[in-house]
């Protein structure tokens, strides 16, 4: 597997539940004995927005990130002010115990993200 890195995106496949993602590797942080990957997730372009949105940030412990399942496509992308003011927010919250981590997949918590959201409406 490739080693992952901050700038790079990878390309996920659709499967049977989701259509095809772009993860963008926003910043990998190393707290707690973990290593946390923040990630913007981009559903395909053509996927209907209002049932696939964007997701600015999510963090995901690095061992569950399942990048097996993608492939690196990209390298050297700047992370988006949307992703940077989630991260900035999560990590606020995370370091006083007010917000937690994915221990999933990319797939996995981009469903759940998405499924709670479209569920709280």
């Amino acid at each position: 597997m490739e080693k992952i890195n901050t700038g790079q995106v990878w390309a996920f496949p659709a499967s049977e539940n989701l259509p095809p993602l772009m993860v963008f590797i926003g910043c990998i942080d190393q707290m707690d004995n973990q290593i946390i990957a923040s990630v913007m997730i981009v559903p395909h372009p053509e996927a209907e927005e209002a049932v696939w949105p964007r997701v600015s940030h999510l963090p995901i412990a690095l061992e569950s990130l399942g990048l097996e399942e993608g492939r690196m496509v990209k390298e050297g992308v700047d992370i988006s002010a949307q992703m940077r003011e989630g991260y900035t927010i999560w990590l606020a919250k995370y370091r006083t115990g007010a917000a937690g981590v994915f221990n999933t997949t990319v797939a996995e918590a981009y469903t759940s993200v998405v499924y709670t959201k479209n569920n709280s409406r």
